[in-house]
């Protein structure tokens, strides 16, 4: 069930921030860029040295603020799995277990080997009037099946979201060290920050996603 959650949550994602919509997406961000640089043309404002050393180091410590909250929440994760593949490990290794009885190997050490030692005793599809020991074999499958599944899509979402921070954090350090002759620019100031708050927003959205993710 779990597995069929996070399927449903990727193939949403994909629907509402996938190929088809970054198009627009890209248009709502260029017309937001545009309007911004005509409201500073129009009125002329400035951005003084201070506020940008602000914003620019603001951002930086937030970035490794957000991802060590999304490794906290991950690594959570990881230790319920693994807490509750103890059990499974505990319960199946046990000389009464449906495993044992159904003269199985009841030496695993791992989610992975208690899996290779259900698998010969499960067949792909099941049958008509099945022993109630292998539809119990079949969900304790079935469930490190999804664990496992479970473990690939946090690590993947992980890595993504902590190189895509690490990228920006980059970019903000890069601009940091530039205020001084982005403060006697505005319009280049006023580019950079822009750039630099939708970059975080887009961070700040992944880590949302990730963590939520995380929940189900």
């Amino acid at each position: 069930m779990e597995k069929i959650l996070y399927e449903i949550y990727e193939d949403l994602g994909e629907f509402f921030a996938g190929a088809q919509r970054r198009r627009e997406l890209f248009l709502m961000i260029f017309a937001g860029y545009i309007g911004v640089l005509a409201l500073q043309m129009y009125l002329g404002f400035g951005v003084e040295l201070e506020g940008l050393y602000f914003s620019f180091s603001s951002i930086v410590v937030s970035l490794m603020a957000l991802v060590a909250l999304l490794g906290f929440v991950i690594v959570f994760k990881y230790q319920n799995i693994s807490t509750r593949e103890d059990r499974l490990l505990e319960e199946s290794n046990k000389d009464t277990s449906h495993l044992a009885r159904l003269g199985g190997r009841i030496t695993a050490t791992s989610s992975n080997e208690l899996l290779e030692n259900i698998l010969p005793h499960v067949s792909e599809v099941p049958g008509e009037g099945e022993d109630f020991r292998i539809m119990r074999l079949r969900r304790i499958k079935s469930e490190l099946e999804s664990h496992e599944f479970v473990r690939g899509f946090l690590s993947r979402n992980m890595l993504r979201v902590t190189v895509y921070a690490f990228f920006v954090v980059l970019l903000d350090l890069f601009l940091l060290s530039m205020a001084p002759f982005l403060a006697a620019n505005p319009l280049l100031a006023v580019s950079a920050l822009y750039i630099s708050f939708f970059l975080v927003a887009d961070v700040l959205r992944l880590v949302i996603n990730s963590i939520s993710s995380s929940l189900l």
